[in-house]
């Protein structure tokens, strides 16, 4: 494991994210400050109380960790919650295996968790982070309102998955 946090996050620099989250739309507030970004694309964003929330693009999730910055660094030295939170051993992993990705990129899963993917070295690889940001936003928007078990099909149209429950 590295020594370092900086090795679980990305530079965020250079990305429109008002394009990356507008699929996220319907359950982030419309004003926040994004302050770190993990290599799987997960967001910590400070609101403008000074809270620190949490982007879980994979799970579609916005929660709550901490009241401010200090705060989240102490949750974030609580056992677990960094490796869990910064995606730390699959991160490890991706390196072993001599995955990386490069500027704008961030690590994204091909089949989505969601969906029946698994969090492995294989299922994942870099992806564009502004598309990747978009496809699980508006995934997880279609999936709010299915129960879990319930099965869909998935297809693409115009760019975008579209999801349809199976009768």
């Amino acid at each position: 494991m590295a020594d370092s946090i900086d090795h679980y996050l990305l530079d965020h620099d250079g990305v429109d994210w008002p394009e990356a989250l507008g699929a996220w739309a319907w359950l982030v507030p419309d004003q926040f400050t994004i302050w770190l970004v993990t290599r799987f694309g997960d967001l910590f964003v400070i609101e403008d109380d000074g809270s620190v929330h949490r982007l879980d693009v994979v799970r579609g999730t916005y929660t709550r960790v901490a009241d401010d910055r200090e705060g989240f660094e102490e949750r974030l030295n609580e056992e677990g919650n960094a490796g869990n939170w910064l995606s730390m051993a699959l991160v490890d992993d991706m390196a072993d295996a001599g995955k990386s990705h490069g500027p704008g990129e961030c690590f994204g899963f091909e089949t989505p968790p969601v969906l029946g993917g698994a969090f492995t070295v294989e299922n994942a690889g870099p992806r564009g982070i502004e598309e990747y940001l978009q496809s699980c936003g508006w995934l997880h928007e279609q999936l709010r309102d299915i129960p879990d078990g319930e099965r869909v099909s998935l297809s693409v149209v115009d760019g975008k998955p579209v999801l349809r429950r199976e009768t």
